[in-house]
């Protein structure tokens, strides 16, 4: 009967250290507390804060999502990276003191820093990474007629709070019976430097290679400046205004061969239309400085279907016009293309 006594005493004892102790002690391995809005006190480990969203690790559940504006104080146990809105970047302790004001503790024998909670961009913000997609199109038809084409192609983007770089590149060519149809090659790299949190500044490089436009090459590069409307998940949305160094090298045509100075307008547009969804715009336009009748545009627009995982279809359409191609050239002044293609996004 003792030994029953004695077991139903320890198994007494274990429910109060698991059931009871951490109600007493509600920050035992986390220390973080997080206030709302509403007045309660989450406690938990605090992981990061990007895009207006705070996630906080807790013991009792899933990690907690929890708005930015709904914060009314917040301390961490351990040092944690603040990024400021002016670029600046603090690291410490946060603590919220008596008198309701939000300090940064940067460590014993150095002065806490104040900072007011709206200027906070980020906290623990994530490293950058790549991401973007590859794409492979093909298409092969035999019989009364043979024809082949075939598409390569890939973008990549890499941001982080105060820049970002993307690179993309797309190759084409098609025959019919043995005889080459089509063949052209399209390049650009773009750096933008975030001067606030939507406006950039930017330095791009554009190439374009076209056999059956008899064009070599065309460079085109320069900087300007930009603005972010959007950088959601469901929508993004930027306009870009710029001056650019125009250079056209033509093949067969050597006198045809030029350069000038143009203004650059460009726009780009993301939208998920559905939760498999997808459509992506992006329109260059170029006005020659030195001649007002001479322009060019550069249209693709893109559909992309998920079907499953990270793959997607994807239908593109690419529409380019030169307002005054080289009279000693075949080029038509409206060019345009479909391409059927697989994706993988990563």
């Amino acid at each position: 009967m003792g030994t029953f006594s004695g077991i139903e005493y320890r198994h007494g004892l274990m429910l109060f250290f698991f059931l009871v102790f951490p109600t007493l002690c509600p920050h035992a391995g986390f220390a973080d507390e997080v206030v709302v809005d509403t007045g309660d006190r989450l406690a938990g480990t605090v992981v990061k804060m990007v895009e207006k969203t705070l996630t906080l690790k807790t013991a009792y559940s899933e990690p907690v999502k929890i708005k930015k504006k709904q914060v009314t104080a917040i301390s961490t146990d351990s040092p944690v990276s603040v990024h400021l809105m002016s670029g600046e970047m603090l690291k410490g302790r946060l603590v919220t003191d008596e008198r309701g004001r939000l300090l940064v503790q940067p460590g014993v024998g150095r002065e806490a820093v104040v900072v007011f909670w709206k200027t906070i961009k980020s906290i623990n913000p994530p490293p950058s990474k790549w991401s973007g997609n590859l794409t492979i199109g093909g298409n092969r038809q035999s019989g009364n007629t043979d024809r082949f084409s075939s598409s390569v192609g890939a973008e990549g983007t890499r941001k982080t709070e105060k820049d970002r770089i993307n690179l993309r590149f797309l190759i084409n060519s098609a025959e019919e019976d043995d005889t080459l149809t089509a063949r052209n090659r399209y390049g650009a790299l773009k750096y933008d430097y975030f001067v606030s949190r939507k406006t950039f500044a930017y330095l791009g490089i554009e190439m374009l290679s076209d056999d059956f436009k008899d064009l070599n090459l065309r460079t085109v590069v320069g900087p300007g400046v930009g603005y972010q409307f959007w950088d959601l998940p469901a929508v993004s949305l930027l306009l870009e205004f710029g001056i650019t160094y125009f250079a056209e090298d033509y093949d067969l045509v050597p006198d045809a061969d030029d350069q000038w100075i143009s203004g650059r307008a460009s726009i780009g547009l993301t939208v998920k239309l559905t939760s498999f969804l997808a459509f992506d715009e992006k329109i260059i336009y170029y006005h020659n400085l030195e001649d007002s009748s001479d322009y060019q545009v550069r249209n693709e627009a893109s559909l992309n279907s998920v079907l499953g995982s990270n793959w997607s279809l994807k239908l593109r359409n690419i529409f380019e016009r030169n307002s005054m191609p080289p009279a000693t050239s075949a080029a038509e002044k409206n060019d345009s293309q479909w391409i059927m293609a697989l994706q993988y996004t990563f």
